[in-house]
């Protein structure tokens, strides 16, 4: 039987696992780039109380959540969450409201789960997330491209995959290097 992953993961608003939590002064947790859909489609209270937000809502990081539900989801393998885990892992690669920080940790994440998982290496290879890696070869900051690296290299461990990843330009990206 398939762990369930605790409801307190999973924003209020998009009901998925959160990549990215922040509390605001309501007091509840949402994720990042929902919220920010929410507050910039002009609604100005928030959608779990319906009490208005401040001017200038602050979105402050909840980083003891975002290590709970890596830890939680780390330590409890199941059937099913791999592909939730790692589509919320590739969202946050893509989202442009996700922090770096929030970046590095999918990455670091990805690569992890990648080692020991072919299915998770061929679900990767065959999804948004090889272009969205790439993006991060060519970062200034020098550990978002080692990790980027790293989980390319993972990606390339099965020889199915070798074929997609040169198809969507994973040689051509690295060779400028």
């Amino acid at each position: 039987m398939a762990t369930q992953l605790p409801d307190d993961f999973k924003c209020p608003i998009s009901l998925e696992i959160m990549s990215d939590p922040v509390i605001l002064s309501s007091g509840h947790t949402f994720d990042r780039a929902s919220i920010q859909r929410w507050l910039d489609s002009g609604h100005r209270t928030c959608p779990v109380t319906k009490l208005p937000f401040p001017e200038h809502a602050c979105l402050i990081p909840n980083h003891a959540l975002r290590s709970l539900i890596s830890n939680y989801t780390l330590a409890t393998p199941s059937k099913s969450q791999p592909c939730s885990q790692s589509q919320t892992l590739v969202s946050a690669l893509t989202s442009p409201s996700s922090a770096l920080r929030t970046k590095l940790d999918s990455l670091t994440h990805l690569a992890r789960l990648t080692k020991r998982d072919p299915s998770l290496r061929r679900e990767l290879t065959e999804s948004e997330a090889v272009p969205a890696v790439l993006k991060f070869i060519d970062s200034e900051d020098p550990v978002l491209q080692e990790k980027a690296l790293s989980l390319l290299l993972n990606l390339s461990l099965d020889d199915d995959n070798k074929v997609g990843l040169i198809a969507e330009g994973v040689i051509t990206g690295l060779s400028k290097y």
